[in-house]
């Protein structure tokens, strides 16, 4: 009896290393992003409500319209980015839920 694995399992442990990987990946791919949408999000929130307590803050016109909707643009993004991390922690509880469930042994597929 050989202990070589086939060529087909030797494959596809290949995929499964590389599938692994690439999910690592993006992983750190979307933390970056999601991050940065956080960072300038907060940022142009900051920067908003500074001019809004400055004096010389004037209303009115398109210029008004233009602030009122970049502000609910920004509190748009973190909440968006508040819902991509949640998202992920679920997907993250889901994942260790099945291999919990193969690890017992049950079977479990989603």
């Amino acid at each position: 009896m050989s202990t070589q694995p086939s060529s087909d399992e030797h494959e596809q442990n290949q995929l499964t290393e590389r599938f692994v990987r690439w999910q690592g990946n993006l992983r750190q791919n979307l933390s970056s992003h999601v991050t940065l949408i956080v960072s300038w999000s907060a940022g142009g929130l900051a920067f908003c409500g500074a001019l809004l307590n400055s004096d010389h803050a004037q209303f009115g016109g398109i210029t008004t319209l233009a602030f009122l909707i970049t502000g609910a643009s920004f509190i748009f993004c973190l909440l968006l980015s508040l819902f991509i991390s949640w998202n992920r922690l679920q997907d993250t509880r889901a994942t260790l839920k099945i291999v919990k469930a193969r690890i017992d042994g049950d079977g479990l597929e989603f």
